[in-house]
């Protein structure tokens, strides 16, 4: 997929009309990105859109074309996150963030700090939907790189305090 060498300018000119009129320009939008799927900031822009107006489904369909045209593709993972996370499916939202942290992280496009944070929150989100172990993992791993921060450890006993579990929290 390309990006145009206006697609930023796109972008903030979608992002000026989209506050503007969206029931005017998404029909227009729609046009634009089906005839230029090779757009990457458009259909990013398209998919957002959708998904702040709540067309989810619509949404999830176009993010799973980018992601057929580009597999890995980070935003477009965070994308299809976010569509799940609002659609309810915090598996589905689970799912895709891993993939975009394992993607990332595989062709160096993570720092290590960043991979701390990344593992905090999965980890969270992890427990959140009760796969508790697959949560722990995550906090582990992440505290695993950065040892003597004391955040990571923070947030873990956080999470352990908030599932009942006193005596593991204080260690």
């Amino acid at each position: 997929m390309q990006t145009c060498s206006t697609g930023r300018d796109l972008h903030l000119r979608l992002d000026r009309l989209v506050a503007a009129r969206k029931s005017l320009i998404l029909p227009r939008l729609r046009l634009v990105a089906s005839a230029h799927p090779e757009f990457f900031d458009l259909m990013i822009a398209l998919g957002d859109l959708l998904i702040e107006i709540g067309s989810l489904d619509e949404a999830e369909s176009l993010i799973t074309g980018i992601l057929e045209r580009q597999p890995g593709e980070v935003e477009a993972l965070e994308l299809l996150a976010k569509c799940r996370q609002k659609a309810g499916d915090s598996g589905g939202q689970l799912e895709a963030l891993q993939q975009a942290v394992r993607y990332a992280v595989h062709h160096g496009q993570i720092s290590r700090v960043a991979r701390v944070f990344v593992g905090l929150g999965l980890g969270e989100i992890a427990i959140d939907c009760d796969e508790v172990d697959d949560g722990l993992a995550a906090f582990t791993r992440a505290i695993e790189l950065e040892p003597d921060k004391s955040w990571g450890y923070s947030r873990l006993a956080e999470k352990l305090s908030e599932l009942g579990m006193e005596e593991e929290a204080k260690k």
